[in-house]
């Protein structure tokens, strides 16, 4: 054989090796492999009827997740807020204070259990103990009065595991009054714990400006309220001395009541917002909940948004 087809065969080999390697569906070693599109089917049950707790959350400090250009957008939209960082409840006091009722009822700055930061407010009470009313409750009160007539108010909440409420157990409210006296002041609209049953719970809202007797009782089915991890509760209010109101709260981002054409406030127009551990009857005793990064704001800011401090 002549050297000209000795260089026809190597150029021929060296084509073929180079055709094989770009045929599709197969890999670098020469051995088929099958194209495919990775694909994964998540189904959701009930959220009332199974839930994973999951461990707690120490000191996050963690950088937000949120874009910062909508970081700068949120921070311009915020009113007021609460991240404890002071070590104290400074920001409530400079619009509000700590009330309570029962004579076990305290607060306590907490470190460095925290949503974020360093640390958390600890509200605490102990039903066993005595109360002149019969109910027991540790509350953040915001009282002054903004300039607007509808706000976003959130807050994160870590209810440890075991906590029961045994009757109603009232966690958030709005307030209202007819003669500008906090004395006199009703609950428009309250956010309470609904009791499942085998360690399960759910917020409900309750319209009850007349307390018990004309109250109207708005139960969902969409989210449970976990133990032993921190949960964003947010809300739009409207204020509305006639039926033109309106209130929509959100779990973790997730629209969990939206009423419409309700009246929020009475006849001054006024709101009160508090964050509570109130009730007349909790295990264990006593007990306690804790809160963080409260604020006030013209916008929605969501569960991935972290505030400044």
């Amino acid at each position: 054989m002549n050297r000209n087809h000795y260089w026809y065969i190597y150029i021929l080999s060296t084509v073929v090796l180079i055709l094989s390697a770009c045929v599709p569906g197969r890999d670098n070693s020469g051995s088929m492999v099958e194209n495919a599109t990775a694909m994964t089917t998540t189904t959701e049950d009930n959220p009332l009827t199974a839930m994973t707790a999951t461990p707690p959350i120490i000191s996050t400090d963690h950088a937000p997740s949120t874009p910062q250009s909508e970081q700068n957008s949120v921070n311009g939209a915020i009113i007021w807020q609460a991240t404890h960082e002071t070590g104290n409840i400074s920001e409530w006091q400079q619009h509000g204070d700590f009330i309570t009722q029962g004579q076990s009822a305290y607060f306590n700055m907490v470190t460095p259990f925290a949503h974020s930061g360093k640390y958390s407010v600890s509200l605490t009470i102990d039903t066993e103990g005595a109360s002149s009313s019969g109910d027991f409750a540790a509350y953040l009160f915001y009282w002054d009065q903004l300039p607007g007539d509808a706000y976003y108010y959130s807050a994160w909440y870590y209810i440890p595991a075991g906590t029961q409420p045994q009757d109603w157990w009232n966690i958030w409210q709005w307030k209202s009054t007819y003669n500008g006296n906090t004395d006199d002041s009703v609950p428009m609209y309250s956010m309470d714990v609904h009791d499942l049953g085998n360690g399960k719970m759910s917020l409900k809202l309750i319209y009850r400006p007349d307390l018990e007797r004309n109250a109207i009782s708005h139960q969902q089915n969409i989210k449970l309220l976990p133990h032993d991890q921190w949960v964003h509760i947010e809300a739009y209010y409207q204020k509305a001395t006639n039926e033109t109101g309106k209130v929509i709260v959100w779990q973790d981002g997730v629209e969990i009541f939206n009423l419409s054409n309700v009246q929020t406030t009475m006849q001054d127009n006024t709101v009160y917002w508090s964050i509570n551990h109130y009730t007349d009857n909790i295990l264990p005793n006593p007990s306690s909940i804790y809160i963080d990064d409260a604020a006030i704001s013209t916008e929605r800011i969501g569960p991935d948004y972290t505030l400044p401090y």
